[in-house]
């Protein structure tokens, strides 16, 4: 599953735990294609076009299916994100940096 940045068993695992605090889905776009649509929408940066093309529903459809699972997935996942206090990131910076930089708080290494 290169395509969508994450192994079978752990898109397997994330799966599991998100449908199961799910409710059933009004339209027939089964959660496997929904979870595959977000993790395509992150990794790839698609327009909702796109994936909507990809996977056979609307662009509003591939839209709201993107808005739930990030909602979910932020649940999930929020604990492993934390952001420094404004004064241990001061410390990573120079002097002249932090002139530029001065509400610095973390750096995004993608």
């Amino acid at each position: 599953m290169s395509f969508a940045g994450v192994s079978k068993p752990l898109f397997l695992a994330v799966l599991i735990t998100i449908v199961s605090v799910l409710a059933p889905p009004r339209v027939t776009f089964p959660y496997p294609c929904q979870h595959l649509t977000f993790l395509m929408k992150l990794r790839l940066n698609l327009y909702f076009k796109g994936l909507a093309y990809c996977f056979d529903v609307t662009e509003k459809t591939a839209r709201k299916v993107f808005k739930l699972w990030l909602g979910h997935m932020k649940g999930l996942f929020e604990h492993l994100v934390a952001f420094p206090s404004p004064d241990v990131a001061k410390t990573w910076l120079q002097p002249q940096e932090h002139l530029h930089f001065p509400r610095f708080r973390c750096i995004i290494d993608c």
